[in-house]
């Protein structure tokens, strides 16, 4: 792992810049400014960042290069691009990312971004080019998939079923990856007459952390498929219906001689046995549990929506999709791909008869 700091290269017209300071308070507010600038990016995406960069770091080492002068040289990123693509298991996903942590390096140091010579980008698209692969997407939960896992509730009430369906339900309603949902507190729930909002305080597209509230209407016609029931239902099981800073979604313990109940310690459930959770259902309602994941609520969702010509905009502000990004998480059926074939029909025959 690499870590960039203030005292990592030298001299840059960061540095410079902070030589040139006189007065003793503004010395003192720039001796952290690296640390402080890593707070526009996420945790996780410097981690990242900062991995790639030791990466290519120990590959410089091995090869006789000298990386303790920025700026790196092209020649020396293009060929660190193709000894990866041709030497190591590594996709195009990985190498745009590889680029990113080179421009993140350089552009904190005040510098241009080696990966914008042509020497560079050449080579990068060529490796791309040559490890790219379709990325295999989990596939989206179906109506009759969620007909399923809402009904088990009919045969099966313990409070593990009902953790999960409720779960399903804020997923697909919601469009939420895993991630938002383990975060969500019971003070971040609001109920409604007919509806209930969750503020989430941060997600992966929030990038200004302003926090978003989402919305999840009540099923009014059928209880067995309302997300609101569900709610109700955990949040008077679980002992949950005063607001607190306890987490929604915890372990559950057995205790005994008393009913199974949620784990005391305010820490929410994993990933992992959220997933593993989700891929043991599935398998025993005879699906195929490899073909689907956590986000195939999220996809789910945002695909039942589209194939029931919910205005694409509303769909990207339920799942805070900023850009087109939302199309791979769409699959249309066979209706909707259909739709410009049958208007170019319709539009031939109106013509035939004039």
């Amino acid at each position: 792992m690499f870590f960039v700091t203030e005292t990592s290269f030298g001299p840059t017209p960061l540095h410079v810049a902070l030589d040139s300071l006189v007065n003793p308070h503004l010395k003192l507010l720039g001796k952290d400014i690296l640390q402080f600038n890593k707070k526009g990016y996420s945790p996780n995406t410097v981690k990242t960042y900062e991995s790639h960069l030791g990466r290519f770091m120990n590959w410089a080492v091995q090869h006789d290069i000298d990386t303790d002068v920025l700026p790196f040289q092209p020649i020396h990123l293009a060929l660190f691009f193709k000894d990866l693509s041709e030497n190591t298991e590594v996709s195009d996903v990985t190498l745009a990312s590889f680029s990113a942590a080179i421009s993140y390096l350089h552009n904190s140091y005040g510098l241009e971004s080696p990966m914008n010579s042509l020497i560079a980008q050449n080579s990068l698209r060529a490796a791309r080019k040559i490890t790219g692969r379709e990325k295999k997407r989990k596939e989206p939960v179906t109506e009759e998939m969620m007909v399923k896992i809402c009904s088990s509730y009919k045969i099966d009430k313990s409070l593990e079923n009902l953790r999960f369906i409720l779960g399903a339900l804020m997923q697909l309603h919601g469009f939420l990856r895993a991630s938002d949902l383990l975060k969500i507190q019971r003070a971040h729930i609001c109920l409604k007459k007919d509806h209930f909002s969750i503020f989430l305080e941060s997600s992966k597209t929030d990038k200004l952390r302003r926090g978003y509230t989402l919305l999840i209407n009540e099923n009014s016609e059928n209880p067995i498929f309302c997300p609101v029931f569900y709610l109700k239902e955990y949040l008077t099981r679980t002992g949950m219906l005063e607001i607190s800073n306890k987490f929604l979604f915890r372990r559950i313990v057995a205790i005994k001689g008393r009913k199974k109940t949620l784990a005391a310690r305010n820490v929410p459930m994993t990933y992992a046995c959220l997933r593993d959770i989700l891929l043991k259902k599935l398998k025993l309602m005879g699906y195929n549990e490899l073909k689907y994941g956590t986000h195939s609520f999220r996809s789910g969702g945002a695909t039942l929506c589209c194939n029931k010509e919910v205005d694409l905009e509303l769909i990207k502000l339920q799942g805070m999709w900023r850009s087109e990004a939302v199309q791979s998480y769409l699959k249309r059926d066979k209706q909707q791909r259909l739709i410009a074939s049958k208007c170019i029909s319709k539009q031939l025959n109106l013509m035939k008869k004039i």
